[in-house]
């Protein structure tokens, strides 16, 4: 990981580590960050776009897990993509505090990115978990945003 800063863990939570990512380069996640909970400083993309990419579904145990929460608005998206080896392999929804409650969904598609919009604020969040049957995994995407253009997902 990438001048991260641990943050801490709690026992109530099953020691799931906080790490608070301030560097403004992307950064290649490995399965043994499971767990952790990645608050990004929105400085991260004061002046690109970043992106974090997810372990190789092949070489990782189901049941990863990521959790990614914005500590205030971006200047520029941050992405959270699949491995360059895998094919598009996020599925699901992010629920929206919007009038309707519609947010982004992959619509049963498999898609390659989820993203942090400009838009987005303090406390939108997303979680991403490996699941599968052996054969076929895929990266399970549920979150919360205030707004429905907050986060949304994207296919390659």
């Amino acid at each position: 990981m990438a001048n991260p800063t641990y943050v801490g863990s709690s026992s109530s939570f099953g020691y799931k580590k906080v790490v608070f990512l301030t560097s403004g380069s992307d950064l290649q996640l490995k399965a043994s960050d499971s767990g952790c909970t990645f608050v990004i400083d929105a400085d991260v993309a004061a002046d690109a776009a970043v992106v974090y990419l997810l372990p190789k579904a092949s070489e990782t145990n189901v049941g990863c897990t990521f959790r990614f929460v914005l500590d205030a608005s971006p200047d520029n998206v941050i992405d959270v993509d699949r491995h360059a080896d895998d094919s598009d392999n996020i599925f699901g929804c992010v629920n929206s505090a919007e009038a309707g409650g519609e947010g982004a969904t992959s619509d049963g598609t498999a898609q390659e990115t989820v993203r942090f919009a400009a838009a987005a604020v303090k406390g939108d969040s997303f979680e991403l978990t490996l699941l599968g049957n052996g054969t076929d995994k895929w990266w399970q995407l549920s979150g919360d945003a205030s707004d429905a253009d907050h986060i949304a997902v994207a296919a390659s």
